[in-house]
């Protein structure tokens, strides 16, 4: 089974469709890292929450609880946010070559879904933090408050989810990925994101099927690079 995955990987490969990420920032060595590293950590990090139920005020007494679990699964989801501007940019730009327009529209919303979610992880942490300090009740009183007030990062968190669509299509178009990488990069278009979002099975789904493109594609890149 293994070798039918690998071998089905290698016809959805860009050596197929002749496309290979463009030189320039941020390279393909730091393109690949991020590629092989960022879709992993968001993966430990959603399974690290595995035990504790997904809104918020479970969330915040989850980490009263185990604080130490709870710091570490949102700080890599955290880290696994922060590893994808390099895998966006580079993907950005290979998509502009041929689409320019697409690709733009590619690199702005993901960069743009990345600083919103950049934005809820600082609540996140606002919100431990304060349940440390002053205890859980009150925590959970001031993210009650936040969640129905207005604020410009509610407004764009759908640049996130339009950004990881046009993404897979995107590469679909200019024949960076096949149809079966096409079919593991578009569901994350449907991922949660939002303050203190805790564990789902589909998330979990998500986050392999983003591990089985992202990792391959790092592979390939890395040969590339061997290949030079």
């Amino acid at each position: 089974m293994e070798r039918g995955v690998m071998r089905l990987l290698r016809r959805d490969g860009p050596e197929h469709g002749g496309a290979r990420l463009p030189e320039g920032f941020p390279g393909r060595w730091l393109s690949g890292i991020s590629l092989a590293t960022a879709p992993v950590l968001l993966l430990a990090g959603e399974l690290l929450k595995a035990p504790f139920h997904f809104y918020f005020p479970d969330q915040i007494a989850a980490h009263g609880d185990r604080p130490g679990r709870l710091f570490w699964a949102y700080s890599l989801w955290f880290l696994g946010l922060l590893m994808l501007w390099p895998a966006f940019v580079a993907l950005a730009a290979r998509i502009a070559r041929s689409r320019p327009w697409l690709g733009r529209a590619v690199g702005a919303l993901t960069i743009v879904g990345l600083l919103v979610n950049s934005f809820y992880e600082g609540v996140n942490y606002l919100a431990f933090r304060l349940s440390e300090v002053s205890g859980e009740a009150l925590a959970t009183h001031l993210i009650e408050e936040i969640y129905p007030r207005f604020s410009i990062a509610y407004a764009l968190t759908w640049t996130d989810n339009l950004g990881w669509l046009l993404l897979a299509v995107g590469l679909l178009l200019t024949r960076t990925v096949g149809v079966v990488r096409f079919l593991c990069i578009l569901p994350m278009a449907g991922h949660a994101s939002g303050i203190l979002k805790g564990f789902t099975v589909g998330g979990v789904v998500l986050d392999v099927l983003l591990c089985v493109a992202f990792v391959s594609l790092a592979v390939e890149t890395a040969r590339d690079n061997e290949n030079r």
